[in-house]
This record gives structure tokens, C-alpha cells and sequence, in this order.
């Protein structure tokens, strides 16, 4: 779009500084600037203004594409950080579950070096909700696996091989626009007397 603007300024000022001179300064053999025939210039104006500029409609979709991806990571991230979670509540009861069982056999361990048989009642409490944490951690895990698998991702995969179809046909659209709008200005410049005798 900038390209034609500048296009138009370069054939004015050509005409009005070179051109002018070339033809005697008779204005009625210039091609944009020839004031019996304004028809071009004001065609060459509206077919700058009229052109749209395509790669707009592929910039915002690149960006709501880079938002969506972002959104689908912080997922799956989201699903990984529940996993570890899990796994460090595994840790913990299997950890607990031996601090247990050492008192209840009378070994002094590390764990173990600071309790005694009294300490028993709160460690059978902390494997008894370490027990519904982990199941409760576990359901959600399991839930969150299944809705990105079988929900997030395939609906995102159709989706966004609809949307891509969407915006090559728009970016199409536009440029096949722009291109008939351009043609039927050059087309025009062609039928110009000066330049048909050019040929």
C-alpha cells in the first residue's frame, strides 16, 4: 500500500518537474497530471485508498494462534505440576508409612529419632489424609488427563484447521480484490492516447 502511494507521488512529481519540461509545458500530453483528463489520478487515488492490506487478517490470526498455544502450555503444565504433586504425596506416605512401622518394630532411625510410640496416633492421622489427598489428587489428575485428551486437543486440532481454511480464503479474497482493482487502473493507463502511442 505504501508502495503505491509512493508510486503515486514519484509519477506526480516526475510529471510536474521532468515530464513538463519534455513536453513543452503542455499539460494536455501528461498522463496523471493532465488536467483535461483528471479521471486517472482521481482512479489512481481510489485504488490506493480502496486496497486492503491482507497480511492484517494473517497478523491478528498469528496472534490469537501464539494466545491459544500459550493457553494449551500453561494446560499441560497445570496437568504436569498435579503429577508431581502426586508423586511427592506418594513419597510422603511411603515416607510416613516407614516411620510407622520402624516405632511399631523399635528401630531408631533419622525419622524416627525424635518420636516415640506416643507419636503414633498423629502419624496414623497424617497417613489417613495423606491417603484421601492422594485419591483426591489422583481423580483430578485423571480428569484433567481426560478432558485434554479427549476433549481440549482434538476439538483444538479441528478448530484450528477450520480457522486456518477461514483466513487463506479472507487473505485470498482480499488480494484477488486488490489485484482486479489494480489491473483495471493499469488497464486504463493503457488506453491513455500518450501512452498507446508509446506502443
Amino acid at each position: 500500500m505504501n508502495a503505491y502511494k509512493g508510486l503515486k507521488n514519484i509519477c506526480e512529481f516526475y510529471e510536474d518537474m521532468n515530464l513538463s519540461h519534455y513536453v513543452d509545458n503542455n499539460q494536455s500530453r501528461l498522463v496523471l497530471n493532465n488536467p483535461d483528463k483528471p479521471e486517472l489520478k482521481e482512479q489512481l487515488t481510489s485504488t490506493i485508498t480502496g486496497i486492503r492490506n491482507a497480511f492484517v487478517e494473517i497478523y491478528h490470526w498469528v496472534q490469537g494462534e501464539l494466545y491459544d498455544l500459550e493457553a494449551i502450555t500453561d494446560a499441560i503444565n497445570s496437568r504436569e505440576e498435579i503429577s508431581k504433586n502426586l508423586t511427592g504425596l506418594h513419597k510422603k506416605k511411603t515416607s510416613t508409612q516407614k516411620d510407622i512401622d520402624d516405632l511399631n518394630s523399635g528401630n531408631k532411625t533419622v525419622g524416627t529419632m525424635f518420636k516415640s510410640k506416643d507419636d503414633l496416633g498423629t502419624l496414623g492421622y497424617q497417613m489417613e489424609n495423606l491417603t484421601k489427598d492422594i485419591a483426591s489428587t489422583q481423580t483430578l489428575l485423571d480428569l484433567l488427563t481426560a478432558y485434554l485428551g479427549n476433549e481440549i486437543l482434538p476439538n483444538l486440532k479441528a478448530d484450528k484447521l477450520k480457522l486456518y481454511r477461514r483466513v487463506q480464503q479472507q487473505f485470498h479474497v482480499i488480494e484477488i480484490s486488490n489485484s482486479h482493482s489494480i489491473a483495471s487502473f493499469w488497464s486504463n493507463v493503457l488506453k491513455h492516447d500518450g501512452i498507446k502511442a508509446a506502443s
